[in-house]
C-alpha cells in the first residue's frame, strides 16, 4: 500500500508540473526574450526582401479628409525602394527613389531629379522624409524590454547612430503575434512628438500584418496621415530598377 501511494503522489507531481509548464507557456512564460529578440521577430514578420505595394495615403488636417494619394513601390531591402504616384491626376507619373539615406523626386516634363531634404514632409502629410529612408531598427538602437504583461512587450529603443530620424522610440508589440500595435517618438529630450497606431491585422503578401498604419503629429493636434496598403506581394525586383538613369524613364 505504501509503494501504491509513493507512485501516486510521484505522478500527481508529475502530472501537475506538466500542466503547470503548459499554463505558463499560454501565457508566454516559457522563455524569456530579450528586447532585440523581440523586435528581430517583429523586423521578420513584417518585411520581405523584395517585391511590389499598392497602397493609399490618406491625410487629414484639423481631423478632416484633406487629400489622398494612391502610389505603387518596387522596394529590394538591399538595393532601394521606387515609389510612382497613380492619383490624384495631377500627381500621376511623379516618381521617388530612395536609397539608403538620399531620396529624389521626379517630376513629368522636368528634366532631371530633384534631390529632396529630409527633413521636409512627405508629399504634404505627417509623415516626414526622413522617416521613409532605408534603416533598420534591430541594427540602428539598442533594445530594452522596459514592460512585459499578458497580452504584450513595451520595448525602448535607444538609437546607436545619429543617421536615424529619432533617437529614442517606445515600441508595444503584441505578444501573440510579435506584430507592433503603437509606437511612440521621442526628441533627444525626451518630448514626445509623433506617435503611430498599427491595425486592420489580415494575410496579406503570405503573411499576417497590419495593414493600416497612422501617424499622429502630437505638435499639431487633429493632423494626421494613414498608409493603407491594398496589395503586397514578394517578387523579385531588378537592381537596375533602383537608379537615377531609370527614374526618368
Amino acid at each position: 500500500m505504501r509503494s501504491l501511494m509513493t507512485l501516486f503522489l510521484t505522478f500527481s507531481i508529475f502530472v501537475f508540473s506538466i500542466l503547470n509548464l503548459a499554463f505558463l507557456d499560454s501565457l508566454g512564460f516559457s522563455q524569456t526574450l530579450s528586447g532585440k529578440e523581440i523586435l528581430n521577430r517583429v523586423e521578420k514578420n513584417l518585411n520581405f526582401d523584395s517585391g511590389y505595394i499598392e497602397m493609399e495615403i490618406l491625410d487629414y488636417k484639423d481631423n478632416k479628409f484633406n487629400r489622398s494619394f494612391v502610389v505603387d513601390v518596387l522596394f529590394d531591402l538591399n538595393s532601394g525602394t521606387l515609389m510612382e504616384f497613380k492619383s490624384p491626376p495631377r500627381e500621376k507619373g511623379k516618381k521617388i527613389l530612395l536609397i539608403k539615406d538620399s531620396m529624389w523626386m521626379y517630376v513629368p516634363g522636368v528634366s532631371r531629379p530633384v534631390r529632396l531634404s529630409a527633413k521636409d514632409n512627405f508629399m504634404g502629410t505627417s509623415i516626414e522624409n526622413k522617416e521613409l529612408l532605408d534603416y533598420k531598427m534591430s541594427d540602428d538602437y539598442e533594445v530594452e524590454v522596459i514592460s512585459n504583461d499578458t497580452s504584450s512587450y513595451v520595448l525602448e529603443l535607444k538609437a546607436n547612430t545619429a543617421s536615424v530620424p529619432y533617437p529614442r522610440v517606445i515600441l508595444a508589440v503584441d505578444k501573440s503575434t510579435f506584430l507592433p500595435t503603437r509606437m511612440e517618438f521621442y526628441t533627444l529630450s525626451g518630448k514626445l512628438i509623433k506617435y503611430m497606431v498599427f491595425s486592420d491585422v489580415k494575410e496579406i503578401g503570405g503573411k499576417l500584418r497590419p495593414t493600416v498604419y497612422e501617424m499622429r503629429d502630437v505638435l499639431t493636434e487633429g493632423n494626421f496621415t494613414k498608409i493603407v496598403f491594398n496589395k503586397l506581394e514578394s517578387r523579385k525586383v531588378p537592381s537596375r530598377i533602383f537608379s537615377l538613369e531609370n527614374l526618368t524613364k
